[in-house]
């Protein structure tokens, strides 16, 4: 769920609040069609026990003029992985990510630019895969240019 609100032309300010159903991801059942028992290839399920999270957002634009907007935001996420199947395949933690970027408009193109800093809590996990602190760190550069057809 989410609302929108543009108190002038140039800002918008939004927030957002959803809710992620991955209790529903309990195992993944890996089949082997030719299985090798000599070297332990056989079928095995992968445990994963997730949990449900809420993901909190708040972002705004301001158009600096009617071509170039500038861009910012703030998103929070619980993690849905337990210590217990928490592994390096998914580094999950709950996240305080912060968002900043800049969209220009150049006729029928658009160009949008940005930069995300994402900040994992500490957990301290003991399961069979990890022993101890776990702590993460993101940091994404991303561009887009689109095409508008009419």
């Amino acid at each position: 769920m989410g609302v929108a609100y543009r108190p002038t032309a140039k800002w918008t300010i939004a927030l957002d609040a959803d809710w992620l159903g991955w209790s529903s991801l309990k195992t993944i059942d890996v089949n082997i069609e030719n299985e090798l028992l000599s070297a332990g290839l056989t079928d095995f399920s992968i445990p994963f026990d997730y949990k449900d999270a809420w993901m909190l957002k708040a972002e705004f634009e301001y158009k600096l003029t009617p071509n170039l907007a500038v861009r910012g935001g703030y998103l929070f996420t619980q993690t849905d992985v337990p210590n217990i199947t928490l592994g390096p395949a998914n580094p999950d933690a709950d996240q305080n990510r912060v968002a900043v970027g800049l969209g220009y408009k150049m006729g029928k193109y658009t160009l949008d630019v940005f930069y995300l800093a994402d900040f994992y809590e500490p957990r301290s996990v003991s399961n069979d895969i990890l022993q101890g602190p776990y702590r993460n760190f993101m940091q994404i550069f991303g561009m887009s240019i689109n095409f508008k057809w009419k």
